[in-house]
């Protein structure tokens, strides 16, 4: 819609095709570049360069235990995970306000993926249990922000379940930027029958019970609590749920950095 904001999503900047590998290369979605990027504004974002670590670099696999990993060099065994953990608060201060409504991930980096990245213990032998570092800090920070990976969007029922979350989280973000009443936020939930139409009854009684009785909350109090419940029940949504990346599109490379 002419005027209307963009949808700005963040990405993994090899998704993109710039050479920021640790090898130099990079790893283009086409579906990403040529067809997403079409509706969508790109805020591409490479961990490791950013943090200092240049192209070339050398390989980097995360270690220990999968709610403190470390991020060690695999030939030096160089411990940079305070270099990554000091890019990531600075990094994420910056996005706070760039307004993203989605961000997709490079899968199984030790700096991006978001599941089954593979996590080496102390025998060498390596379980799919790790979180990247920088997309375990995105995760916790912004909390309700839809986030994939490239592979799983290589499925379209699991494709158009992440869309449908940023185009909701998008609505909402827009209309916090308002001021805010709790005639407003009624107003907002009636006109998103579109995309809670999928949703589960008991999620669409639980928001509808939220504006029902709107003045037992102060308006902040309604719009945060309906924010957070309108997000959950995106996210449980009836139909195609995200089907782990690693199931459809195996990786030979490990080292996705």
């Amino acid at each position: 819609m002419a005027g209307s904001p963009s949808i700005r999503l963040g990405i993994s900047q090899c998704l993109l095709g710039d050479p920021v590998r640790y090898d130099g290369g990079h790893k283009r979605d086409r579906f990403l570049t040529d067809v997403l990027g079409r509706y969508v504004e790109w805020v591409p974002i490479c961990p490791e360069v950013e943090a200092g670590l240049g192209v070339p670099r050398e390989p980097m696999r995360l270690v220990g235990a999968s709610d403190v990993p470390r991020l060690v060099t695999i030939t030096t065994q160089r411990d940079l995970t305070r270099q990554l953990k000091g890019f990531s608060t600075r990094k994420l201060g910056e996005l706070q306000a760039l307004d993203l409504s989605g961000y997709v991930f490079k899968a199984r980096s030790p700096s991006c993926g978001i599941e089954s990245v593979p996590l080496y213990g102390k025998t060498g032998k390596a379980k799919p249990d790790g979180t990247g570092l920088f997309a375990r800090a995105f995760q916790k920070q912004f909390p309700l922000i839809p986030i994939t990976d490239e592979g799983r969007l290589v499925d379209p029922a699991s494709r158009e379940y992440f869309l449908k979350r940023v185009f909701g989280y998008h609505r909402w973000s827009q209309f916090t930027k308002r001021p805010v009443t709790r005639r407003a936020v009624v107003s907002f939930h009636q006109a998103q029958a579109d995309l809670l139409s999928s949703c589960g009854r008991r999620d669409r009684q639980a928001l509808n019970r939220l504006v029902a009785l709107p003045a037992r909350y102060r308006p902040t109090q309604l719009a945060a609590r309906y924010g957070r419940r309108f997000m959950k029940a995106l996210q449980s949504s009836a139909g195609p749920r995200e089907i782990p990346s690693t199931s459809r599109r195996r990786r030979k490379d490990e080292r996705s950095n």
